[in-house]
């Protein structure tokens, strides 16, 4: 939750029963970089929360230099920043390079948000493959062995 605000009761939704609410929710896609970002990786890799499969210039996508350890995509011409725009993170602390979308999505309960949290596996039984399964088993691994807060092992 935004600014750890969370609904303790159901404040202005429908009560199903004593431990489940009905809300009205809205979801929203806003750009998080309207202009070509600083060079502080740090704060991008904060900021940027929606992965990317990586692209390139046979994507339809023109690479622009963007600062130190950073690149950006954009479709068609060198302009950043929409929300098509991809970035190219080296992040030099795991040596390792991300792919963000320029997207953030905020889901809305009333007047409480929260950050939409990804995922890879679809919600429909039927549409669930062992290939999604993987993606997510490899993204919780990943936060294990790179989030800066989990203790050495």
């Amino acid at each position: 939750w935004e600014r750890d605000r969370h609904a303790a009761d159901c404040g202005g939704c429908e009560q199903i029963n004593d431990k489940e609410c009905l809300c009205d929710l809205r979801v929203s896609d806003t750009i998080v970089f309207r202009n070509k970002p600083n060079d502080n990786v740090q704060t991008m890799l904060e900021e940027l929360s929606i992965g990317s499969i990586p692209v390139n210039d046979d994507n339809d996508y023109v690479k622009s230099r963007g600062g130190i350890n950073w690149n950006y995509y954009s479709p068609g011409s060198s302009r950043c920043c929409s929300k098509d725009t991809v970035f190219e993170i080296f992040e030099e602390r795991t040596g390792r390079v991300h792919w963000f979308k320029n997207v953030k999505t905020m889901v809305y309960v009333n007047s409480y948000s929260f950050r939409s949290p990804p995922h890879f596996m679809s919600l429909s039984r039927l549409d669930t493959e062992l290939r999604d399964a993987q993606y997510e088993t490899e993204a919780v691994l990943d936060s294990y062995f790179y989030h800066p807060n989990t203790a050495p092992f």
